[in-house]
């Protein structure tokens, strides 16, 4: 990580994003926990976000991605358009990810980005979120089959 940090938030911080990508499934979920925490306290800067964004690893590229939608500040934003444009055809999850993200940030320079690859992907432009429609990927619900 190339942001600057003190020390031992920086520690802090690179141990939780290793924790994103090794270990079970509740320590990848604490570690997306406390990330969230520091995300909200502010500690974790918009830079290195935007850097995060772009790692090899999906499960941390993925959490930046969402964060950035959180962040909501236009360079989050920019970011997200040109992190879809790169997915737009290669990578249906990374793409479904950004897209809600984009929806998460209420910029309304966004909308017109989701509505062009909701449309591209078949759904529904109305079904972007930054044009205050309904999420992209819909809360599936339980049913019981008997």
């Amino acid at each position: 990580m190339t942001v600057k940090l003190p020390r031992s938030t920086l520690h802090e911080l690179e141990r939780l994003v290793e924790q994103l990508t090794r270990g079970d499934a509740d320590k990848r979920n604490n570690a997306m926990n406390r990330l969230s925490d520091y995300e909200r306290s502010g500690k974790i800067p918009l830079d290195l976000l935007l850097e995060l964004s772009e790692a090899e690893k999906p499960s941390v590229s993925m959490y930046a991605i969402t964060a950035l939608g959180r962040n909501g500040q236009p360079s989050a934003v920019n970011k997200l358009i040109a992190l879809m444009e790169k997915h737009k055809t290669s990578n249906p999850l990374f793409l479904e990810t950004i897209i809600d993200a984009l929806g998460d940030a209420k910029n309304p320079k966004a909308a017109p980005c989701c509505w062009a690859c909701s449309a591209s992907r078949g759904a529904s432009p109305a079904s972007c979120s930054a044009a205050g429609g309904a999420r992209t990927t819909p809360k599936r619900k339980a049913t019981m089959k008997g």
